[in-house]
């Protein structure tokens, strides 16, 4: 889509890591091997899938917190790969992130209102220390919390505290998109659904995009509206989350949604579920990735990884819809 906040194409970030003992054995992760969407003004995009299956990795190479190997990141049809100094710094004030444990990302040593301050007064958005101040309190107080909180460091606070503090600074500069990862997994499910309402109304009233990174499935059906599903390293489907959760076309997006918490009593247990662990990214299976586990492989599964097809409106990567 021409009109995309975010447009990502052919995303490839490998890891060269050695194993054994001692360590003389050098293997190759694909972390994330040849990703590609977009995401809408205003869209909170999901990208869910089991740990290890390249979706941080991809997060973090979005606001080259780690670089790329290649494929291209385009902000609004700026290439953010290319930016350099000035440009990169721009860029990185439309897109920020919200990390999984918000304290390791915290300064433990400086008080709450330093941290938010410095990216202000960093990119010069304030013109004195009063308005500096004034802006911390508005931060403060459009995720919940006291201006006094200001006056506190880091470990005063409880997990979701924090994570609200972490979303106020991701705020700070006024960013068009977020990526959050897995921003509430660490959380008591009753502390979740207060920062995703959170996260909800920042969006309507702010118009903000998020890459909504996670692996519960649940937490993704409420907040995000559309979504791609990542299997080791790679995007298997894409399509709304109603799409997606009504009729899944890839048997690894079953296996999400059966595994995800079912409301009805009664059907708990009687849902299939597929069997095995996650092969590893160094080692990954022939063929389609998927197929040690799945119920419908095919010899075809074994040899040629699927292409991405449109069925529907939706991309999926499988034989059994065309992907040969």
């Amino acid at each position: 889509m021409t009109d995309a906040v975010l447009t990502v194409r052919g995303l490839r970030k490998h890891f060269t890591v050695k194993r054994g003992f001692p360590r003389t054995v050098t293997v190759t992760v694909k972390a994330v091997d040849d990703v590609s969407f977009e995401v809408r003004p205003g869209e909170a995009f999901g990208l869910v899938g089991e740990s290890g299956c390249g979706k941080s990795t991809t997060g973090r190479a979005l606001l080259r917190l780690i670089e790329p190997d290649d494929g291209e990141i385009l902000y609004r049809g700026e290439n953010v790969r290319a930016a350099e100094g000035a440009a990169l710094r721009a860029l990185r004030r439309k897109l920020q992130i919200v990390f999984q444990d918000p304290f390791s990302s915290l300064n433990p040593r400086r008080k709450v209102g330093q941290a938010l301050a410095e990216p202000i007064e960093v990119h010069g958005l304030a013109r004195s220390r009063a308005e500096v101040d004034g802006r911390v309190a508005a931060l403060l107080a459009e995720v919940g919390l006291p201006a006094a909180a200001a006056d506190r460091y880091p470990h005063e606070f409880s997990g979701g505290q924090r994570q609200r503090i972490g979303i106020a600074r991701a705020l700070s500069l006024e960013p068009e998109l977020i990526v959050a990862d897995e921003p509430v997994s660490a959380l008591d499910v009753s502390i979740q659904a207060q920062v995703l309402e959170l996260l909800r109304g920042l969006q309507a009233r702010r118009g903000l995009a998020f890459v909504f990174i996670a692996h519960d499935l649940g937490v993704v059906r409420y907040f995000c509206q559309r979504l791609a599903v990542m299997y080791l390293g790679r995007i298997v489907e894409v399509g709304t989350v109603d799409e997606l959760f009504a009729e899944p076309l890839h048997p690894y997006t079953r296996m999400l949604r059966d595994a995800s918490p079912i409301p009805d009593p009664t059907m708990r247990g009687k849902l299939p579920r597929i069997e095995g662990e996650t092969p590893s990214a160094a080692n990954p299976p022939s063929g389609c990735h998927f197929h040690p586990r799945c119920p419908h492989a095919k010899p075809v599964c074994r040899e040629i990884y699927p292409k991405t097809t449109i069925v529907g409106g939706r991309q999926v990567a499988c034989h059994l819809h065309g992907g040969t």
